[in-house]
């Protein structure tokens, strides 16, 4: 079983292996947001609804976390801290739950459902493994109820985990601050406090680190104070303000309450930085934009009570705590000058505010790093509730099935016009090809298309391609030609340096280093010069010759095992070249993996992989390169034309995903 931490926000989620290395959502990102949105017949989940937060908010549940385990009324209460349209909480025989149409019909479901519903999609996250063998060890702050520890386990259970349990944001916290800076002074002993201020909630935990590792001495903990009170604060502000000026009656739960909040929120974060900020608003008054000004004085005043609050729980905390050496804080809260002010009041000038841990991931990585923490205990869950799952997930399966399919005849259509402008392209009669792709678009943008089933689009993709391949059947046999003769040239070119290479190769004599390095540059320069001649095929054969000499080194001193692996790196990345120019790009993917294998931050070899990962259409290893290159060697114009080129384009998949999520193919 695979295990994995999670850390459960109420905006976002963060997900990581053991190892450290962040679990990616479906779009590349670091974090999964903690909303669910239903349409129709779909829901859709993190990411996916993200855009139906603000287009669709009546069918959007948002900050689901902090719903578990909570009466309808304490709900209402927390749901006051979030103005902004949203799904309704009715009371119903399984307790508080969701109201939202789904399904041609009104549609209840509880907290525990919908965070099962975003445990799920992180799960999917997980290549190569199904979620009943991952192990999901969640971090939640140690303060929670036991009521609501129990609603998350009943999450996971629902999920389809195969084992789930809970382990606190402190302690997950402390373990990620010792792996990444551990203590190896068997005589040393420091005590940290670490503060965690969150979007909604605020956490505190006095740790003391030794050799052996960490123990949490005592820890505190707020659901009632963290970032979102800051934007209510302005918020409130500016609807008063609106009012006595304009004359506005701006209710939180309507779309201009919406756009207020973000202009709020936008606001906290410019005045992080400077000391008067003006956010322009779109239609916020009667057809007109207004703008929004607030200094960093007035923003400190009207938030004087938070800060308050969070130096009272710090102080309280640090009753009778050992000598500080240093705080650590983390949560996107302690950004603001604000908060690290009311950090200091509580701990004394003299104790350095570090942050040492990266705030977006360190918690999720901690409870990857935990697992001998986690405590669990046996949850039951009504069949009906997990067959309901079931029977969802299921449909979501055929639906991303489904959006493939439509998918896949957009990418075919744009793809057979595009042939136009490229080689054997004038074999192809556009005056036949056209109605046939016309047509198939004319299907993906109608109503047909919106509710086909997977059997009616399999078909569809099916027909299209078949009638291209029969009226273009020139074309294709041209580009098969083609390919036909490039592989047979490869194989007789590997054959005939196979044959070149027969006495080499076969020789096992232990030559002399010097000896055996001149029968490899010898190699080289003569693939360097027919390189340079335009006689690519033979530059590789002779690349290849010389990597095999290379292989046969023995008893190396130091210093010649250093210019071997100079020489080998420079061989593998010729071969690369080489690679791209013949169109062998898996080729060209395999010599950069071995020279970045020797050197892991040649930017040459990141490079000439990233280009033969988008020429494979690669595009998310090809831009996860070319950054990397970027990264290292940010002057390069190659590098940088490259990566403006696959960011544009990554942008580009991104909206068009979105896009394909938002219109209700999950």
């Amino acid at each position: 079983m695979e295990y994995i931490g999670i850390d459960l926000g109420s905006r976002r989620c963060v997900a990581a292996h053991p190892s450290g290395e962040i679990i990616l959502n479906e779009l590349g990102g670091m974090t999964t947001a903690t909303l669910v949105s239903f349409k129709d017949k779909e829901r859709l989940l993190g990411e996916a609804a993200v855009l139906s937060s603000s287009t669709n908010p009546t069918n959007t549940v948002d900050h689901i976390n902090m719903y578990l385990g909570k009466s309808y009324e304490d709900i209402a209460m927390q749901m006051k801290l979030f103005p902004c349209p949203k799904a309704p909480f009715v009371q119903t025989k399984s307790g508080p739950a969701a109201k939202v149409q789904y399904d041609d019909g009104e549609k209840h479901f509880t907290p525990v459902q919908l965070i099962a519903m975003v445990l799920g999609k992180i799960a999917s996250n997980v290549k190569g493994v199904e979620i009943g063998n991952i192990h999901a060890g969640i971090a939640v702050p140690s303060g929670w109820t036991d009521a609501e520890k129990h609603a998350v386990l009943q999450a996971a259970k629902i999920a389809g985990f195969g084992q789930a349990g809970i382990v606190g944001r402190d302690a997950a916290l402390a373990r990620c601050f010792h792996r990444k800076h551990p203590i190896k002074d068997e005589k040393e002993t420091k005590t940290i406090l670490i503060v965690d201020v969150g979007h909604v909630t605020t956490n505190a935990a006095i740790v003391q680190l030794n050799v052996t590792g960490e123990t949490v001495l005592a820890h505190a903990y707020k659901g009632d104070l963290g970032s979102a009170n800051f934007d209510l604060a302005v918020f409130e502000h500016f609807q008063r303000q609106l009012k006595a000026s304009h004359g506005l009656n701006i209710q939180g739960d309507s779309r201009k309450g919406r756009r207020l909040l973000s202009a709020c929120e936008q606001l906290k974060k410019l005045l992080s930085t400077i000391p008067e900020a003006v956010v322009q608003v779109e239609n916020l008054g009667n057809d007109c934009d207004l703008s929004l000004t607030l200094t960093k004085k007035e923003f400190d005043a009207l938030n004087q009570a938070t800060t308050t609050a969070l130096t009272q729980m710090l102080k309280e905390l640090l009753v009778n705590s050992p000598p500080l050496a240093s705080v650590e804080i983390v949560g996107g809260g302690t950004r603001k000058p604000a908060i690290q002010a009311a950090i200091t009041a509580a701990v004394s000038d003299n104790v350095p505010l570090g942050r040492m841990l990266d705030s977006a991931t360190a918690v999720a990585v901690g409870a990857a790093y935990a697992e001998d923490l986690i405590k669990t205990e046996d949850v039951t869950v009504a069949d009906d509730v997990l067959a309901l799952e079931k029977a969802m997930k299921a449909r979501d399966e055929t639906n991303f099935l489904i959006a493939n399919k439509r998918n896949e005849i957009e990418t075919f259509v744009y793809e057979i016009r595009g042939k136009a402008s490229q080689k054997h392209g004038n074999l192809i009669d556009y005056n036949v090809v056209n109605p046939l792709l016309d047509a198939a678009e004319d299907w993906f943008y109608s109503e047909e298309a919106e509710t086909a089933t997977l059997e009616l689009a399999t078909q569809r993709v099916t027909e299209l391609k078949a009638n291209i391949v029969q009226s273009c059947s020139a074309y294709f046999a041209a580009v098969a030609k083609d390919e036909q003769a490039l592989e047979a040239h490869l194989e007789a070119e590997a054959k005939k340096a196979a044959l070149e290479a027969k006495d080499e190769d076969h020789d096992f004599r232990k030559l002399k280093t010097p000896d055996r390095m001149r029968l490899v540059m010898k190699n080289k320069d003569e693939g360097n010069e027919l390189f340079r001649g335009g006689n690519v095929q033979h530059a590789a054969a002779r690349y290849v010759k010389a990597l095999t000499h290379a292989s046969k080194f023995f008893d190396l001193s130091p210093e010649d095992a250093a210019e071997v692996k100079s020489v080998k790196l420079s061989l593998y990345l010729n071969l690369a070249q080489c690679y791209l120019k013949m169109e062998a790009y898996q080729k060209a993917v395999s010599n950069c993996k071995d020279a970045l294998d020797l050197d892991g931050n040649n930017t040459k070899a990141l490079y000439r992989r990233a280009i033969a990962y988008e020429k494979l259409k690669d595009y998310e290893n090809a831009f996860r390169d070319i950054q990397e290159a970027f990264r290292l060697t940010p002057d390069d114009r190659a590098i940088i034309q490259c990566n403006e080129r696959l960011k544009a384009y990554m942008k580009k998949q991104s909206e068009k995903e979105k896009k394909m999520w938002t219109k209700a193919f999950a």
